[in-house]
């Protein structure tokens, strides 16, 4: 078994999810795909198709959600894309050809502070930002 499936079972054991060879398949194509994914785009690659079908994976997609192992987001009212991710960030899609980009960072980190101290929320657990624009390429048309 690989280094990265070694880590993929510890992150599954930690959060106390059952290591299946379809857990295993779905976390490590989310994460060498690296960019948020529809269930449909998760489905169609081999290491998935063979292994499980769409209820089994919107099962385990929806449990990874709710341990924080996957991050789920709907890009302007598009279908749910799931992605894996390292560390909190956010994507800017072009509004011409949908090619999407991770921005590293997290520009609303102050703002949530700010947003806890107005309001009568403690802390804020989360929060969806998106950004939209037209890249480079179709700008150049």
């Amino acid at each position: 078994m690989s280094e990265s499936n070694e880590d993929i079972k510890k992150i599954l054991k930690d959060n106390d999810l059952k290591v299946t060879k379809p857990r295993l398949a779905l976390l490590s194509t989310l994460r060498q795909l690296a960019q948020p994914v529809t269930i449909s785009e998760i489905l169609s690659t081999d290491s998935i198709n063979a292994v499980m079908n769409q209820t089994t994976a919107y099962r385990s997609l929806e449990q990874m959600v709710a341990k924080k192992i996957l991050y789920k987001t709907h890009f302007q009212g598009e279908a749910a894309h799931y992605e894996w991710q390292d560390t909190h960030h956010h994507h800017i899609t072009c509004n011409i050809c949908g090619y999407r980009e991770a921005i590293d960072s997290c520009p609303n980190d102050f703002g949530d502070k700010i947003l806890s101290k107005k309001t009568n929320f403690a802390s804020i657990g989360n929060h969806v930002l998106e950004f939209f624009g037209t890249c480079q390429k179709c700008s150049a048309v």
